[in-house]
């Protein structure tokens, strides 16, 4: 007898394709998962028209699932390729764009995706932006943007990726897995006789690290 369990059957039944862009974008905080994700997918669909919804619902709206549907929808229309079309430069770069324009958002976890997103598709400035992530207070803001690190070409030592290192001492093995990808990226692209500063290493997180790493090769 809910009318939230109706609205959710008809919309399911009737489909998302016949539903404006702004409609899709409020479906981003329905209550209901299915509704969420089929709405989100139809805007990713429909490219160059969702993308002012989008960052309008990013950086407006108080709902923190509608703001992350927008963000991963975001995420999609950055990738070199979409749901039913390959997107234009122009698409991928305003979406990238609004992705990083909440990278240091107050919303922890708003942050902690922004930042892998920014990682993952490339932005010219996630690098130094995720090394000064990497020493956020939310544990889970400094997993994501090692993660994302891990996905840039990395041309030098980073000292923050060390000291987190060092801090976490291998007390949380996510945290430690995403900075051995980081440095099994450098390694793939550097010499491994960069890593003799590392070995000698006082901490004994950073010596494994570094091991691990050079496995990856």
């Amino acid at each position: 007898a809910d009318p939230a369990v109706k609205e959710t059957s008809e919309l399911i039944r009737s489909g998302f394709r016949r539903l404006s862009t702004d409609r899709l974008a409020q479906l981003l905080a329905h209550a209901n998962l299915r509704v969420r994700q089929r709405a989100q997918f139809e805007l990713a669909a429909r490219g160059a028209d969702s993308l002012a919804p989008l960052r309008q619902t990013l950086t407006t709206s108080s709902n923190r699932l509608a703001r992350l549907h927008a963000l991963w929808c975001l995420g999609q229309l950055a990738a070199p390729r979409g749901q039913r079309a390959e997107n234009s430069l122009s698409i991928r770069t305003n979406a990238a764009e609004a992705i990083f324009s909440v990278v240091n958002d107050n919303d922890t976890e708003i942050k902690a995706w922004a930042a892998r997103l920014s990682g993952e598709h490339n932005h010219p400035a996630a690098l130094p932006t995720l090394a000064k992530l990497l020493s956020d207070a939310s544990p889970r803001v400094r997993l994501f943007a090692a993660l994302a690190m891990s996905h840039l070409d990395i041309p030098q030592e980073i000292p923050e990726l060390l000291t987190l290192l060092r801090e976490n001492n291998n007390a949380d093995p996510w945290i430690r897995h995403a900075c051995v990808m980081v440095l099994a990226k450098w390694a793939s692209t550097d010499p491994p006789s960069r890593f003799r500063s590392i070995a000698r290493d006082q901490s004994p997180a950073v010596r494994l690290a570094a091991v691990l790493a050079l496995r990856h090769q």
